[in-house]
């Protein structure tokens, strides 16, 4: 259960990072 837990954080870490830095590439794009 603890496994899956810290799976899912790291996994929406990185997708909220990724999400991030996307958005900043795009802002300074424009």
């Amino acid at each position: 259960l603890y496994a899956i837990q810290f799976h899912l954080l790291v996994t929406s870490i990185l997708f909220l990072t990724r999400e991030g830095f996307r958005r900043a590439c795009m802002r300074t794009d424009l």
